[in-house]
């Protein structure tokens, strides 16, 4: 693939890394920009003199030299006597090298080939209206001596570059006089000047400065020291899979001047800054300068400052810091200082910062940050040691593990991770170290919190060019993510710049037990139990569950026991080893009592069931001894029992059978008084016989 949007001339190589498109690998630049592919000269460079005859000729040709024949799209190559490293000294009469057309310069490696500013000149700039790829080149030891030109102490970069697989090696920026009144120079490794731009895959920045404030002749006028120990943008820098560790911005000059921002990348007004799969550690800010009892601040953004807009998408920030101790007024920022723009962090982690102030991780003083995936934990920086500056100004966009929040805690909430002073959640994470990929990193252990604990609707990395989201199929190391990294089927982005490895699924046992005098069995849902026969099984820690219990003919379910309780439904989600047990009772043998009534009366049951007329008939248990019990109606007596009880007496069964009872009742009217007065004569039982009227 091409890309020709941010380099108007000449069209680069691209590969696609972590999700965005980058340069691709030396070779590929090479063979690409080639001669044969464009058409164009290649001019070699075969002996390490800096010298301008000005003739490239074979066995006789200087960089300078087959810098100045290269016409738009030739290629600048190396056939260099003896074996590497070599080094390029250039000469501080020739002046730096001026690279004016559109070419490409591929050397042989980064370790095998460095061009020098040998401390007294910048190596390069690109001018105005040129395109420039550069690859496996170290440019090292460029300064800048002239407080009219101070900026970028290896590369100034005034038109477009890409470069691939090149390390900036103890550059400096312009250092300000003892009364020069004028600040530091910015940038120690590389300046991009506003309007230019800077494209990077696979770069190093290794112990650059930015340049010392100036002092001032009438104190108490006093300059900073320089912005950016390795690299200060003021146009557009999109950087990927780069390492910048150990650079410092400048101190401040006398008598009290602020210490640089940005110890590691100064992002100034109007710059566009993208990060990505990169890391910053080990960077400092310039300390305040000091005098009797007045100290300057010291510089702000240990490892990063953005005043512009900044992106970072699968960042590590680790080990960066603010000034010195006891050394100018206290900052805040060790991993990263925000005074404009908007920054937006995407799968960041913030690690083991330190500022003199709060906001040891990260802190803004204007603009905004807008943060998502992202770990900030184990900076120090006061009693909000990972963030500060909260207010309005940081946003986070979800899934953040921050381990103290107590600078920003009206910021994170709902799906954020957050500890306190008093109760720190610890993410775990490993020391910075190579775990695989160009770039440094901090690794979770397997129980922390960050893992699988991102959007669950996918990772998503900022293009701040089109501005929008896009998938992020690569953590910073250039592996694969989303993974399973908890074992329970789910793929899910982990919090921060490092996806751990897919592990294998974590499984908690299931037993079963059938008791009771019943019978019956239990089968599960999903397939497994299938008890008596299979009572147990093993089950993923975040499946759900369902046990079924089927009695057999006769028996009932009396329960549950164990992780179920009750008579209903059993259902549980397997997240720790479970056991249940299902009791099955005997349904007991019953049999039927039949009541009858003759005449008027009643019947009713102890126990309880029979209530004839009305309820006439229920079942019993077997040996279930039943009394019966009868009441006659108004004018009627009981005669006695038919069936399965006899006589007048008390009618008690047995229900070892079906049973059938009748009670039988006569009326008391035993005649009329046909002599007298025609009433009815009735039993009285104190005359033993009929008592009628008189």
């Amino acid at each position: 693939m091409l890309s020709c949007r941010r380099f108007a001339r000449t069209c680069f190589p691209l590969a696609l890394v972590a999700g965005s498109f980058v340069l691709a690998p030396p070779a590929l630049a090479a063979i690409w920009a080639s001669p044969a592919s464009l058409g164009q000269a290649t001019w070699t460079v075969d002996i390490l003199t800096d010298e301008n005859d000005p003739a490239c000729t074979p066995g006789d040709c200087s960089l300078r030299e087959a810098i100045a024949a290269a016409a738009d799209g030739d290629l600048v190559a190396f056939a260099l006597p003896g074996s590497p490293p070599w080094t390029i000294a250039l000469t501080a009469a020739l002046s730096q090298l001026a690279l004016t057309n559109d070419i490409t310069i591929t050397g042989p490696g980064s370790a095998a080939l460095a061009i020098s500013g040998a401390n007294l000149i910048r190596v390069m700039t690109i001018q105005a209206g040129a395109s420039v790829a550069l690859s496996g080149l170290t440019l090292r030891n460029g300064e800048t001596k002239s407080a009219g030109d101070r900026d970028g102490g290896c590369l100034k970069v005034l038109g477009q570059v890409a470069l691939s697989a090149v390390r900036f090696d103890s550059c400096q920026a312009w250092k300000g006089g003892i009364t020069s009144n004028i600040a530091g120079g910015d940038g120690g490794g590389v300046f991009v000047a506003a309007g230019a731009t800077l494209s990077g895959d696979l770069l190093e920045f290794a112990g650059d400065q930015a340049g010392v404030g100036g002092g001032s002749a009438s104190p108490p006028t006093v300059f900073a020291g320089g912005r950016g120990g390795g690299l200060a943008n003021a146009g557009t820098a999109t950087l990927a899979r780069t390492t910048i560790a150990n650079c410092t911005s400048g101190a401040g000059g006398g008598p009290n001047g602020p210490g640089g921002d940005g110890g590691g990348v100064a992002n100034l007004g109007g710059g566009m800054l993208l990060l990505d799969s990169s890391t910053l550690s080990g960077n400092r800010t310039g300390d305040g300068a000091t005098f009797m009892s007045s100290s300057g601040a010291d510089g702000r953004g240990g490892g990063l400052l953005c005043i512009g807009d900044c992106t970072l998408d699968n960042v590590t920030l680790s080990g960066n810091a603010v000034g010195t101790s006891a050394v100018g007024a206290i900052a805040q920022g060790g991993g990263l200082m925000v005074t404009g723009g908007t920054t937006r962090l995407r799968n960041v982690t913030v690690a083991a910062n330190t500022a003199t102030s709060t906001g040891g991780g990260i802190a803004r003083s204007a603009g905004a940050i807008r943060t998502r995936n992202s770990v900030f934990a184990g900076n120090t920086g006061g009693a909000s040691p990972d963030c500060a500056g909260a207010v309005s100004g940081v946003v986070s966009e979800g899934f953040n593990l921050i381990r103290v929040n107590n600078g920003c805690a009206s910021s994170f909430s709902g799906t954020d991770q957050e500890g306190t002073s008093a109760s720190p959640l610890e993410p775990l994470l490993g020391a910075l170290a190579g775990n695989g990929g160009p770039t440094a990193t901090h690794a979770p252990a397997s129980n922390s919190p960050a893992i699988d604990h991102g959007d669950g609707a996918g990772c998503q990395r900022f293009d701040p060019f089109p501005g929008i989201d896009e998938p992020m199929s690569l953590d910073q190391r250039g592996e694969l993510r989303p993974t399973d990294g908890d074992g329970d089927t789910v793929a899910i982005c982990d919090v921060g710049a490092f996806e751990i490895a897919q592990t294998a699924p974590v499984t908690h046992a299931l037993a079963v037990v059938v008791s009771g005098a019943g019978s019956g069995s239990v089968t599960s849902a999903p397939a497994g139990i299938d008890c008596p026969g299979d009572c147990g099984e093993t089950f993923i820690l975040t499946q759900n569950v369902a046990l079924s219990a089927t009695p057999a003919p006769g028996s009932f379910l009396s329960g549950w026991s164990g992780d179920c309780a009750g008579t209903g439904a059993c259902a549980f989600t397997m997240s720790t080893d479970r056991s249940v047990t299902a009791t099955f009772g005997l349904i007991p043998v019953q049999h039927l009592l039949s009541v009858a009534i003759l005449g008027a009366g009643s019947v009713t049951s102890s126990p309880g069931g029979i209530d004839c007329p009305g309820d006439c008939s229920e079942s019993f248990a077997e040996a279930q001894s039943v009394t019966l019990t009868p009441v006659a109606a108004a004018d009627y007596f009981f005669t006695g029992w038919v069936g399965d009880c006899s006589g007048t007496g008390g009618c008690a069964v047995v229900m070892s059978v079906d049973r059938t009872v009748s009670a039988t009742f006569d009326t008391l009217v035993l005649f009329r008084d046909g002599f007298a007065s025609g009433e009815t004569c009735h039993w009285t039982a104190s005359v033993g016989g009929p008592s009628c009227p008189p």
